[in-house]
């Protein structure tokens, strides 16, 4: 086990049992190690700054695709996340096939191609290349998972993890930052461009037809900046080394066919309860076309980057906090608080761009420029600055309850991979939809919207936004869920590993594996490895150990009491628990499959 200080505590071969010195017990070797560090420490680092500058490059040109490059910028993201969308279904095979590491720098090469077709615009090239990042992103993702599961175990699990996506949330700082020094660089030094926005050329019919087409030199440099940005992040990838297994956990790779993972996926989303969460999965989509093209375009595009810088900041915290948050009062706390701040930022939006739009459009006499477009010399950020924060804690909070309902409704059922895939999949769609209609929310060749426009903007994220809360309330309350996977049910026909009737949750569990005789072990090692199993259980189904109100543990003559009290206190009980669970305790002649431990408990969910 380890201990809080990350000391690792073995018992060495040849050993002796009575030893009882904490030291005498310590490994005398070092795991594997990388430059003197843990390996799967140095592992989790080199993916974490992959991820940053990746994603820093990827991040910063998403957010300034619509207001640099117009109508493409939108139309190509969009098809990024319909190839997404399809890629994923794909994506384990080619994991399983080529590795995580290769996975890794291939899938993060794919984001470098897409940045690099803006460095000198040609309108098939950029759109070739977003449908590659399509695939290359489910690629990376998905080797993503295989890395962390395998540079990490039970014990170090919470603590790399938020490392890594505290690390990754910083993405959006650096690049917006640069960004805004770049282009407001390229402003000053060119008279001609004191605002690009009143020197385009005529609307244009035609949404493919970018705002800027080959190489312009301040955007260019820009794009050229982060491309460079990407392929160091990509690079780090191949300095992964193999992971440790003393410290990390084997990964189990999706080894169905596509089509059959296809086909358990299609299956998994007609069940209701997941009917119930696709307006959520969705919403994550569409909230993030709110965010990184809604809300970028209603400003002028030197000073997106540092107002975004505040978006990252808001998910650099969230990302140590929120999950935590929300392990600790559950989802619906954390849906309050996304939805509030979710409001506040679309009301922000909507005020500070009527605010915008009126001081650009008084006349030059009067301070102004004679039109609404987005101008410079605007001196009000303050209340987009506050609603990029709003918006990061919204987007992290929405993506944080999201992630822990694939991770623990679906697992007892065997369709945690199905649910991810759906989770991805629909957040992929939303996303797509709403970056497609995009080009008819502005004016033709523009890149900004009107009042009415942003409003409708932000009516179709509300709409959204509130189907995704009805969808999760209904999840929450679905009367009954039989969570059972035949591969893993109880050693009975007919029987349910777990039953949900009224919010309460009703479940059942042998010492040993289900279905086979139990190796020779201590009564204490059955009670152990039923009450793991009903832990499992419960998260799976959105309850836990700490929402147990009944237990009964059966046991036979054989059994040693205090070792099988010990042990299921150690799960369920606490000093700190309060009011503990009805506990019933039965004597049975003997139990099933030579067992000698059986706990039943009910739990709220």
């Amino acid at each position: 086990m380890a201990h809080a200080d990350g000391a690792d505590e073995l018992l060495l071969p040849g050993t002796s049992s009575s030893v009882n010195s904490l030291e005498e017990h310590r490994v005398s070797e070092k795991g594997l190690t990388t430059l003197g560090i843990d390996r799967n420490f140095a592992n989790v680092l080199n993916g974490a700054f992959g991820f940053l500058l990746v994603f820093t490059a990827f991040q910063t040109t998403q957010m300034l695709a619509a207001s640099i490059i117009g109508d493409l910028g939108t139309i190509s993201i969009g098809l990024i996340y319909v190839c997404f969308a399809v890629g994923g279904f794909a994506a384990p095979a080619a994991a399983r096939a080529i590795g995580h590491k290769k996975g890794l720098f291939f899938g993060s090469l794919a984001y470098v191609l897409f940045v690099a077709s803006l460095v000198d615009i040609y309108v098939p090239i950029t759109l070739i290349c977003s449908a590659i990042i399509g695939f290359g992103a489910a690629l990376l993702w998905c080797s993503q998972g295989i890395l962390m599961t395998q540079s990490t175990n039970n014990m170090n699990k919470t603590k790399y993890n938020s490392m890594f996506w505290g690390i990754f949330n910083l993405c959006v700082i650096p690049g917006n930052i640069a960004g805004h020094f770049i282009l407001l660089h390229g402003e000053n030094d060119d008279a001609d461009t004191a605002n690009v926005t009143t020197t385009t050329a005529a609307p244009k019919a035609n949404p493919f037809e970018p705002m800027v087409r080959g190489w312009q030199s301040t955007n260019s440099v820009l794009f050229l900046v982060l491309t460079i940005c990407g392929f160091v992040g990509a690079c780090l990838f191949l300095l992964i080394q193999p992971s440790d297994p003393k410290s990390g956990t084997k990964a189990e790779i999706e080894s169905r066919s596509v089509a059959t993972q296809m086909k358990a996926t299609f299956t998994t989303m007609y069940q209701p309860r997941m009917i119930c969460l696709l307006p959520l999965f969705t919403f994550t989509g569409v909230n993030m076309t709110m965010w990184a093209s809604w809300f970028t375009r209603q400003m002028y595009k030197t000073e997106i980057g540092l107002v975004m810088s505040c978006f990252g900041v808001a998910e650099f915290i969230g990302g140590f906090t929120i999950g935590r948050f929300i392990e600790a009062y559950g989802r619906n706390p954390g849906l309050i608080f996304a939805t509030i701040c979710g409001v506040l930022a679309m009301a922000l939006t909507y005020l500070g761009s009527d605010d915008f739009q009126t001081y650009c459009a008084k006349p030059v006499s009067e301070g102004g420029h004679g039109d609404p477009r987005p101008c410079k010399g605007y001196p009000n950020y303050a209340v987009f600055y506050i609603a990029a924060v709003l918006y990061g804690f919204t987007d992290c909070t929405i993506q944080s309850v999201s992630a822990a309902i694939c991770a623990k409704s679906f697992n007892a059922t065997g369709n945690t991979a199905d649910a991810w895939a759906l989770f991805r999949t629909f957040q992929a769609v939303g996303a797509a939809a709403c970056f497609f209609i995009s080009p008819a929310l502005v004016p033709k060749g523009e890149s900004y919207s009107t009042r009415g426009q942003l409003f409708t903007e932000i009516a179709i994220n509300s709409i959204c936004g509130v189907a995704a809360l009805f969808g999760h309330w209904l999840f929450t309350r679905y009367p009954v869920g039989t969570v059972v996977d035949s591969a893993d049910a109880p050693p009975f026909n007919h029987s349910s590993k777990a039953v949900i009737v009224d919010r309460m949750v009703y479940t059942s569990a042998f010492g040993g594996n289900a279905g086979s005789k139990v190796e020779s072990g201590t009564s204490a090692d059955e009670a152990r490895a039923a009450c793991e199993e009903l832990v499992s259980t419960l998260d799976s189904v959105g309850s836990g150990a700490d929402k147990v109100v009944k237990a009964t543990i059966y046991t036979t003559p054989d059994a040693n009491l205090d070792t099988v009290l010990a042990e299921y206190e150690s799960f369920f009980t606490g000093p700190d628990r309060a009011p503990q669970p009805v506990l019933s305790m039965a004597m049975v002649a003997r139990l099933p499959f030579q067992r000698r431990v059986q706990i039943d408990v009910v739990a709220t969910v």
